[in-house]
């Protein structure tokens, strides 16, 4: 009775085959995910990362740079899309906005807000506080009325 290890491969062989490449590349510039490409290609999400991992063992050089330019074009496939929905094109791409947006959230990090971190450090209270305090008296007198003259 043969076991799953029995049935695997050998050591050295691999899914791998070159036309993966443009496979890849074209499946990816039509707005596919990284995830979507490992069904398509029939490999799991561990294969398609060490098999574009520079420094890793199972590397293949020119797949990695198929994925990376399928990414970029894929990028431009939809906001090509979100720009013919919002502009005189949008006969010609009819779309929902709101499907779209959620996607370019999800897919490239857009946001609705900017966040802003300022990081103070203190060494002196008192003299950060005094400082402060100058600062707003001088913006403060900056936006008074000037005083009336008298007569």
């Amino acid at each position: 009775m043969k076991n799953d290890f029995d049935m695997a491969r050998p050591k050295n062989s691999s899914k791998y085959k070159p036309e993966m490449d443009s496979i890849a590349e074209e499946f990816l510039a039509s707005g596919y995910s990284l995830e979507a490409l490992c069904g398509h290609l029939l490999i799991d999400r561990d294969t398609l990362y060490e098999w574009t991992k520079k420094d890793g063992e199972y590397y293949k050089g020119s797949f990695s740079e198929a994925v990376k330019r399928g990414l970029d074009r894929g990028r431009y496939f939809w906001e090509r899309i979100g720009i013919e929905m919002s502009t005189m094109n949008s006969r010609k791409r009819p779309g929902n906005f709101v499907t779209w947006i959620f996607n370019m959230k999800n897919r490239y990090g857009w946001t609705d807000a900017i966040k802003v971190k300022e990081e103070v450090t203190v060494t002196n209270f008192a003299d950060y506080v005094n400082q402060a305090y100058a600062e707003a008296a001088k913006e403060n007198h900056k936006h008074r009325a000037p005083p009336k003259k008298s007569r």
